[in-house]
């Protein structure tokens, strides 16, 4: 998966992690909240 950041698209390729990255981290949070 790292592999295919270091392309052309750099930048494009961020923007897309960060996209897939808020909603499990969203998830995350609310996992954490909920063992409390």
């Amino acid at each position: 998966m790292a592999a295919a950041v270091g392309r052309e698209e750099g930048e494009e390729d961020e923007q897309g992690r960060k996209k897939r990255l808020w909603p499990w981290l969203r998830l995350r949070l609310q996992q954490c909240s909920w063992e409390r």
